[in-house]
């Protein structure tokens, strides 16, 4: 991982309309 980094997401959920669309998303930009 960079220590440049600009956004970090963990565990990341995403619900529309009851459905999950992204479930538990590790995400380093």
């Amino acid at each position: 991982m960079a220590d440049d980094t600009i956004l970090e997401t963990r565990g990341l959920t995403k619900e529309f309309k009851g459905f999950v669309a992204v479930n538990g998303v590790a995400l380093s930009v």
